[in-house]
């Protein structure tokens, strides 16, 4: 008879909360209310579902029984369901003279003033029954302590589950545990499961329970009840059932993830195989346990500014180099070579150092002279530079990269040109002693052409730039350019005089 009562009770709260959740559509289709407008009012109601169990638990405190307040709730729940039936317009058209379609202009001062006063005796109704109901179940379980479904239900409709759980733990009631995550809600099987965590239930009820359920599980509460229990090793059983079972489930492949990350089971494995866990779930699990692991995850779903922001934090500058490299985005090399990065300096000095002479891709060695290059860093592009061409690495023949190497020279450090031009082979000679003239390099570019044979080049430096027609009357025998010779003198008199004077 007790289930009965509360059952009917629970009814019309369902029902209440079905004709709320149409009331909106109602407000917008037939008074024809803006949506926001529409939404302020049912905002004041569920305002008022809050704040007036408040209201009723000190009358209950001052001494209204839970049956009284129970009552009191069901009268206002009824008269206020009974107004809200009346403030539509056929019910009442002949007594207000109004029409009885459901229009705006069919709407009069009674009708609306019905349906506001409706509105607020179901609020009182409802949170009446939030006070009382479940000390009404209560009672009714002490003076019939086997049959607990009144208590179920109720808990189960108002979110008393983690309380339900205690009590039937401690009453020895696995039975109704049971039967409630297998047949009345399992989606609240989390929340179960994390009661009979903290009541220190034996694991293997648990893991039975889980396993009963397993497909109507929902599998993301379960783990985040379980992890902040530090206890997600009591899933490994249920997760790897799911995963033979085919489920590609984010979720669950995420929570498997953290088990291995814990056990150590090969974790760089799973990291670098497993194509469903999510990368930033996963890598920010790994950060205060192993942050190269998070590395691993982040570099796989390609997590820029995770990876980034790990690897400064832990100092992982040669990792995070290595990353930037083989990324070849812009927008990242940007920010990593931003002027503002605080860690500029540490990735450049290990993309000099490490991350690019290990490459083998041109496409990833042009992506980093680029980003040097649109960063304005050229003293540092020529420490790159200088690590990939002149150190014997894939890239040291490159004409590309030797062309840049000594033009970039030629800008920012002229010091080093000399050696450069010495040491290479493979570059463009006309064009860079071009260069070198402009640059007032002359000795640099006499030593360009010479070593290109550009025999007529290297005698005009010498004559025109470097003005020591000794050095050029010696070199221009030395390399039998007499005809050539003949021509400058004839060309500049300046240098007929030199000689007839000599």
């Amino acid at each position: 008879m007790a289930f009965l009562r509360i059952m009917i009770l629970l009814w019309a709260d369902m029902l209440a909360t079905y004709v709320m959740w149409i009331m909106q559509k109602y407000l917008t289709d037939v008074w024809k209310l803006g949506v926001t407008r529409a939404a302020g009012i049912m905002n004041v109601y569920t305002g008022l579902t809050k704040f007036l169990p408040l209201v009723f638990f000190i009358f209950v405190d001052a001494g209204l029984s839970n049956y009284g307040s129970l009552l009191l709730s069901s009268i206002a729940f009824s008269i206020g369901m009974g107004f809200l039936s009346m403030s539509t317009p056929p019910v009442l058209h002949k007594v207000t003279g109004t029409c009885k379609d459901y229009e705006p202009n069919c709407l009069g001062h009674t009708q609306k003033a019905l349906f506001y006063t409706a509105l607020a005796l179901i609020a009182a109704g409802l949170s009446g029954r939030v006070v009382s109901l479940v000390a009404l179940a209560e009672n009714q379980i002490e003076k019939d302590p086997d049959e607990p479904r009144p208590l179920i239900n109720v808990c189960d409709r108002f979110g008393f589950v983690p309380d339900l759980t205690h009590y039937l733990y401690t009453n020895n009631m696995l039975r109704y545990i049971e039967g409630y995550v297998q047949k009345v809600n399992p989606g609240n099987a989390p929340l179960v499961v994390g009661q009979l965590l903290d009541d220190e239930c034996p694991e293997d009820f648990i893991k039975g329970l889980i396993l009963s359920v397993r497909s109507l599980l929902p599998v993301e509460p379960l783990v985040d009840e379980c992890e902040k229990r530090n206890r997600l090793r009591l899933l490994t059983q249920f997760l790897e059932h799911l995963v033979s079972e085919g489920s590609q489930d984010v979720h669950v492949h995420n929570a498997l993830g953290k088990i291995i990350i814990d056990s150590n089971n090969n974790p760089e494995h799973f990291l670098t195989t497993n194509p469903y866990y999510d990368s930033r779930v996963v890598g920010k699990y790994c950060e205060k346990r192993d942050p190269t692991l998070a590395v691993v995850a982040y570099r796989r779903g390609q997590c820029d500014d995770e990876l980034i922001n790990v690897t400064n934090k832990n100092s992982l500058f040669k990792l995070q180099a290595r990353y930037v490299v083989e990324r070849m985005d812009g927008d990242l090399w940007e920010k990593v070579l931003n002027p503002e990065n605080e860690y500029r300096r540490q990735l450049i000095d290990q993309v000099v150092s490490t991350a690019l002479p290990e490459s083998k891709s041109p496409e990833q060695v042009s992506a980093a002279v680029k980003a040097f290059m649109t960063a304005d860093l050229p003293h540092e592009l020529i420490e790159l530079l200088e690590k990939i061409v002149l150190q014997n690495s894939a890239f040291s023949g490159n004409f590309n990269l030797q062309n840049l190497l000594i033009l970039t020279a030629i800008k920012a450090d002229p010091s080093r040109v000399m050696d450069y031009i010495n040491r290479l082979d493979n570059f463009d000679g006309p064009a860079v002693g071009e260069v070198a003239v402009e640059a007032q390099l002359y000795e640099e570019a006499f030593a360009i052409f010479k070593k290109f044979n550009l025999n007529v080049q290297a005698v005009n430096v010498l004559l025109d730039n470097i003005r020591d027609i000794n050095r050029a009357v010696e070199f221009a025998f030395r390399v039998e350019e007499d005809t050539q010779w003949i021509v400058k003198v004839a060309q500049c008199p300046w240098i007929a005089k030199v000689l007839m004077e000599n």
